[in-house]
């Protein structure tokens, strides 16, 4: 018995020491591979080291260091977490963060940057402080995703190319040459001239590849030119050509680093590929990525050599002749970060160097730069360049641009992305205005522009959309397109941390001097909108949120935005107005009925919106009168609702005593003066009847029979109860012929034969002072002013008929 437990003894050693074997060189080949950044390997060795070792966090966090640096993200964030509190790994709270900001979970990333921010403070380790510092800036990067979401922002008709030019395999850094017609890529498609597999990502090795285009299709340029001449058995790819399109720079990796080389055409055949002098190449570093200047004595391109700012810097060398190269310069801290930096591209006429980078404040890794002289502060160019993963390799032509990006939908891993540009100075403009606050330009098109859901034809909807308060007008969008005649901004709002539809929530549309010019409010389901908006000026748009700060605990956010231009011009048709008593926002009983029939317009043409105009007459000062304007605008507006109207079919505007229709000397005019217009966009529409302001001495009687109508049908459109009316008063008739004439009776009914103007009430001022000032009886001013308690305020503008004495 004794010998059958040793026997089992035995063999339980046996395996313990086997499966240790085993992951001793499962660690070891993993190692080896991650360093030769054969992160495919290394992937595969770790996965199954973790199996035979699952209690390890060691084989968790090397797996999901791989997963990242093969941009997988998805993968990479569920690898981390499970080691995110490991004592042992105190940077994969650090990944954590940053694979979820990858990985569109911007409020998250916050949430984990924070935490990890507040862990390293606690702890000692490699390089805290600088992990720290940019746990902050990629911190700041989720909020500019955030708060740029709800920003439209101009589509350029950016869209991916189709095959053959993008693949199921990486295909990025297209150059375009020959007016457009022509790009030039690399690539790790199986056709490529390195037939070894990269270990790193699981492909062959990359070669540069030509297409040219018919305007439609695309096909790949397959020309005895001995251009295949820069592709061999190990990495070529990211150049570019000289203005003249002979000569051709790109990277070529044939030994333990990337050098730069270049092949020029001769009677119409590519050279054998000359590696560029020392100056570029210096022994023991690696150099790629070449850009040459329009003018052809300045290149620029990415090195790890000793000196920099960070991992990978962005440098440039002057020519020195015959195809030297002068010593290379770092573009400096302002451009390079201590992380990586890489595909530069320089326009030579604006001296502006665009470029992606990791350690800049962006939506997701990768982000596309723009910055001038090398000295200003890099601006994110936003979308749809930018996504919350990586993009880069920016390149123009003459009416053609192109990124690569590895963001979802595309047809690979990375894949090759197009864009148009009116010209190179227009595009500038654009990529220098995409900026946060009041100075970000949104360019409408014929189709949607969205800002969470990336604008008009682009992806789906990005999470956490931005937190528009109106103490940060920053997340604002200036319109102003004079190709179109109008535009209509619609949304949706919701609750950032609960998803819920935010209903009730104002929607300002600000002029350029910042003066509000209409304000709507989201509907039930969180949808407001504005219609046929005039392309007269600049607009911007901001939500008045509950939040005061982007990571308040209530944060309004803005899905769907869209901006929709249009070059037909507007349809805006005037509806029946209704009417107000003196200093009264109280709806009358014969303004219900015209709600009523606005109310049934609207239900039964939804794509419609009432403008709601609301409006006062002179009495009053021009802050009180702005108030009392408003406060009408939102009892008719509230009113509306009530009989089932949509918030966001509605807009109101307060205009206080702004543009009478009636002179204010008389009472009648007054009367027309303080009222709500409603301006209908989008339909043409009749009302069936208009208003009179009742004389002295007319009945209903007198009225029906001037108007062809009876009494009780004036009494229905009124809303009235008895027959009596009293002067002065508004009152609804039918809209005939003969009451067109209507208003303008009114306009010039009693109106005083005295010439009148206004005089503003002064401190120490009294009714008979004033009286006094301008030859005139108390009783006349208090007439001609409506003062019915005879009380005047400081401020106040009253009409005075100054006589000349004889």
């Amino acid at each position: 018995m004794k010998k059958v437990y040793l026997f089992f003894a035995f063999l339980l050693a046996s395996s313990t020491l086997i499966n240790a074997q085993t992951i001793k060189k499962l660690r070891a080949l993993g190692d080896e591979a991650f360093k030769a950044q054969h992160y495919q390997s290394a992937i595969e060795y770790f996965q199954l080291a973790d199996l035979k070792e699952p209690k390890s966090s060691e084989f968790k966090y090397k797996l999901a260091e791989s997963y990242r640096l093969s941009f997988k993200y998805k993968e990479a964030e569920k690898s981390y977490e499970l080691v995110a509190d490991s004592k042992e790994h105190p940077l994969a709270k650090f990944y954590l963060a940053l694979t979820q900001k990858m990985n569109n979970k911007y409020q998250q990333a916050i949430a984990t940057f924070d935490s990890f921010i507040e862990y390293a403070a606690k702890q000692k380790f490699t390089e805290r402080d600088i992990f720290v510092e940019q746990a902050a800036i990629e911190k700041a990067g989720c909020l500019l995703a955030i708060e740029r979401s709800a920003l439209p922002f101009r589509q350029h008709n950016f869209k991916i190319l189709p095959a053959p030019v993008n693949s199921t395999y990486n295909d990025y850094a297209a150059f375009p040459y020959d007016q457009d017609k022509k790009i030039v890529i690399t690539s790790g498609r199986v056709e490529s001239e390195g037939k070894k597999e990269d270990a790193q990502l699981g492909e062959n090795y990359t070669d540069c590849f030509r297409f040219e285009t018919d305007s439609v299709n695309w096909a790949e340029i397959k020309l005895d030119d001995n251009f295949d001449k820069t592709n061999e058995s190990f990495h070529e790819g990211t150049g570019s050509f000289n203005a003249s399109n002979t000569k051709y720079y790109f990277t070529r990796c044939d030994g333990p680093d990337c050098a730069i080389y270049y092949t020029k055409i001769t009677n119409g055949k590519w050279s054998d590929p000359i590696r560029l002098n020392d100056a570029i190449n210096p022994k023991g570093t690696e150099s790629k990525h070449p850009s040459l200047s329009i003018t052809g004595d300045t290149l620029f391109f990415v090195s790890n050599r000793p000196g920099g700012h960070g991992m990978n810097d962005l440098y440039y060398s002057s020519a020195a002749g015959e195809d030297q190269w002068s010593a290379a310069k770092n573009l400096g801290p302002q451009i390079n970060t201590k992380f990586n930096e890489s595909s530069p591209f320089f326009l030579s006429k604006e001296k502006l160097l665009v470029f992606a980078s990791q350690g800049h404040a962006g939506y997701g890794g990768f982000d596309i730069f723009l910055a001038k002289n090398f000295e200003s502060k890099p601006e994110n160019i936003g979308k749809p360049f930018n996504s919350e993963v990586d993009d880069m390799y920016f390149s123009l032509g003459k009416k053609k641009g192109f990124i690569t990006s590895n963001r979802p939908g595309g047809q690979g891993n990375f894949d090759v992305y197009s864009f148009d540009i009116e010209s190179e100075k227009s595009i500038i403009a654009d990529l220098e205005n995409a900026k946060p606050a009041d100075s970000v330009q949104a360019q409408p098109t014929t189709t949607d522009i969205t800002g969470t859901n990336d604008g008009g034809t682009v992806e789906p909807t990005i999470a956490a959309p931005s937190v528009l308060s109106d103490k940060e007008l920053g997340k604002v969008t200036t319109f102003n397109m004079s190709e179109f005649n109008n535009l209509t901004i619609s949304g949706n709002l919701y609750d950032c941390l609960t998803g819920k539809p935010q209903e009730g929530i104002e929607v300002l549309l600000l002029n350029e001097q910042g003066e509000t010019v209409k304000i709507t409010t989201s509907n039930t389901s969180g949808f407001f909108r504005y219609s046929n908006i005039l392309m007269d000026q600049r607009y911007r748009v901001i939500v008045k949120g509950k939040s005061t700060t982007l990571l308040d605990v209530q944060k309004i956010c803005v899905k769907d935005l869209k901006v929709d231009g249009f070059k037909e011009k507007a349809i805006s048709t005037k509806f029946e107005s209704i009417y107000f008593d003196f200093d009264q926002s109280t709806i009358r009983p014969e303004a219900t009925k015209v709600l009523d029939a606005l109310a049934a317009l609207c239900k039964s043409n939804r794509a419609i919106q009432i403008e709601i105009d609301a409006y006062t007459d002179f009495m009053g000062t021009d802050q009180y009168n702005e108030v009392l304007s408003k406060k009408r605008g939102e009892s008719t507006f509230a009113s509306l609702l009530e009989k089932g109207v949509d918030r966001s079919s509605l807009v109101v505007i307060a205009k206080g005593e702004q543009n009478p229709v009636a002179p204010n000397e008389t009472e009648a005019g007054r009367q027309l003066n303080r009222r709500v217009e409603f301006i209908v966009k989008g339909a043409s529409v009749k009302s069936d009847a208009t208003t009179y302001i009742i004389e002295s001495k007319m009945t209903l009687f007198s009225l029906a029979k001037k108007y062809g109508t009876t009494v009780d049908e004036l009494k229905r459109l009124n809303g009235l109860t008895t027959d009596h009316i009293e002067t002065n008063r508004p009152l609804r008739v039918p809209s005939t012929s003969e009451a067109q004439s209507v208003l303008q009776t009114n306009q010039s009914s009693n109106t005083s034969s005295l010439a009148s103007s206004n005089y503003m009430v002064k401190k120490g001022d009294t009714i008979f002072s004033i009286a006094v000032k301008n030859n005139m009886t108390v009783e006349r001013l208090i007439e001609l002013n409506n003062l019915n308690n005879n009380t005047i305020k400081e401020g106040q503008k009253l009409k005075v008929e100054p006589r000349q004495l004889p």
